[in-house]
């Protein structure tokens, strides 16, 4: 059964527990993004080293939630407004 929130649990990347709490497999998320699931498995393992925007714009749209939500910021700050506005633009444009 997955999470009640999507909390962070140790180990897990925030992709991870977004798609635990929603529920769905590697696999299915693949499916519903079109991305790979080697890609997927890359990002939860952090072994893909630098996703690109389009790849957090897929996964957010199919996970139901912000792009911010799922990169990963070991100082936990909030991201700097020119960097939120050239995401907000991005996604407008996808």
């Amino acid at each position: 059964m997955a999470p009640s929130s999507p909390a962070r649990s140790a180990g897990r990347t925030l992709v991870k527990v977004r798609r635990l709490h929603a529920d769905l497999t590697q696999e299915q998320l693949a499916e519903m993004t079109g991305l790979r699931v080697r890609a997927i498995k890359a990002m939860e393992a952090r072994v893909s080293a630098d996703p690109r925007l389009r790849t957090y714009i897929k996964l957010a749209r199919a996970l139901g939630c912000r792009i911010e939500d799922l990169i990963e910021d070991e100082w936990n700050e909030p991201l700097p407004s020119d960097t939120a506005r050239s995401i907000k633009r991005a996604v407008d444009e996808a």
